[in-house]
């Protein structure tokens, strides 16, 4: 066996061949969006990062709802690894995407779409009964949370792509909301949260369709 340091590659030699590994071979793969029901679209980060890390936090990303009223249909994550755990969803809609989901007015729980399947890997996606009213131009989050088993949720390193979040801050990392799954999530985000932004993306969006008029 045979390696170069730094270089990620790893070399097996036998008498019957060798064969190369890198770290391209053990990355998640893409994995395919789940189909979009007609008339709808999807609002967030519909696409697949090949870096993940463990869901053992309570997160949120932000960003300015359309320009028109909406209905919120469903909520999705991808989770390219998943031991035995599951992820709690949830939107709010308030706060300020400069100051975070608690500052000026707190944010207000739109849904609690509740806990993914657990074990389950690729795009985790959950439906809102009925659809509700995500109101035009406000600040709205997607939130996850976990703290058990081992589900790992896929990112990006930088914020570089097409996006729906808002261009100048990352993901929301919550220290007053407790990261376990089977617990609600608050009606309203606590106004003390002493959380913090970083640049990070993460793999997930909300299914969207028009009001009816």
């Amino acid at each position: 066996m045979k390696s170069v340091y730094g270089s990620g590659k790893i070399t097996l030699t036998t008498s019957a061949g060798s064969v190369t590994f890198d770290s391209a071979s053990i990355r998640p793969k893409p994995v395919g969006l789940p189909k979009l029901p007609e008339g709808m679209t999807r609002w967030g980060r519909p696409e697949s990062a090949d870096d993940t890390t463990k869901v053992n936090h309570a997160r949120a990303l932000g960003g300015m709802s359309p320009d028109r009223d909406t209905l919120l249909k469903a909520v999705s994550i991808l989770l390219p690894v998943n031991e035995d755990a599951s992820v709690r969803l949830a939107v709010y809609a308030g706060g300020q995407l400069e100051g975070g989901p608690h500052a000026a007015s707190s944010a207000k729980l739109l849904f609690d779409f509740g806990q993914t399947p657990t074990g389950q890997t690729g795009w985790n996606t959950l439906e809102h009964p009925t659809g509700i009213r995500i109101p035009a131009n406000t600040p709205i989050w997607l939130a996850w949370k976990s703290s058990g088993g081992n589900a790992q949720v896929a990112f990006f390193k930088d914020r570089a792509g097409p996006s729906n979040f808002q261009p100048h801050r990352g993901r929301w990392d919550s220290k007053a909301i407790k990261p376990n799954a089977a617990e609600p999530w608050p009606r309203i985000w606590p106004a003390n949260d002493a959380g913090e932004f970083d640049s990070f993306e993460y793999s997930c969006f909300l299914t969207l369709a028009p009001m009816k008029r």
